[in-house]
């Protein structure tokens, strides 16, 4: 191929390039903000020691309303989404239980969290994706042994880390407006904590599922 033929094929492809329409940007590339709205249920997983080294279970499931709002940044490459995601939450899990006389109280208050997202394109504009993370949240944990005055008792807050994994399905109603679906479940760490009196220690390892359905805006 002589020099000058060459140079034409080039010119003709630099053209054929310049030339072709830009590929459209996926409805899920980019910045968004939204919020999200479900319910959620904790176990404690809990065993009470007393003094005397018997022990109780304390396993009753906490549950209630949980909200967050969430900000993020996605991209997508050819069907592959990689994303991260960060929220603030908040939720009304209470359990009040009395076990054999004993009274244990578990409060569920705000959080934070932040995870990588990953997933497939399923249709252009539907996303189905994983995704994990780190989960912190505050936890108020109260008690009394016993039903009479001077019963030993404990009132503490604790603030739990934790690994969050879930999945769900995003859809694009429109260019910018988002619609989710999806389910978390976390794992905590273990906590314990003592009564003031005779000795007695309630040692736990919470996890917690949620169903949350949201909705964001891209920017």
């Amino acid at each position: 191929m002589s020099r000058i033929t060459a140079a034409l094929f080039g010119a003709t492809a630099l053209v054929a390039l310049s030339s072709a329409p830009a590929l459209a940007q996926s409805p899920f590339d980019g910045g968004y903000v939204g919020a999200a709205l479900g319910y959620a249920w904790m176990k404690p997983n809990g065993t009470t020691t007393f003094s005397n080294a018997t022990t109780q279970k304390v396993d009753r499931t906490n549950d209630g309303v949980t909200g967050a709002v969430f900000l993020g940044y996605g991209k997508t490459i050819d069907t592959l989404y990689l994303g991260i995601e960060g929220e603030i939450g908040i939720s009304d899990q209470e359990k009040n239980s009395t076990l054999a006389g004993n009274t244990y109280n578990f409060d569920a208050g705000t959080s934070l969290g932040i995870a990588l997202r990953a997933g497939l394109l399923a249709t252009p504009d539907t996303l189905v994706y994983g995704r994990i993370g780190w989960q912190r949240t505050d936890l108020d944990v109260s008690g009394r042994l016993g039903s009479v005055a001077g019963t030993p008792t404990m009132d503490e807050n604790e603030h739990l880390n934790g690994w969050r994994i879930g999945g769900g399905v995003e859809h694009a109603l429109t260019e910018n407006v988002l619609a989710r679906l999806e389910y978390n479940y976390t794992d905590y760490e273990s906590y314990k904590v003592s009564y003031g009196q005779g000795g007695a220690r309630t040692n736990a390892e919470p996890h917690e599922s949620a169903v949350r359905a949201g909705i964001a805006y891209r920017f």
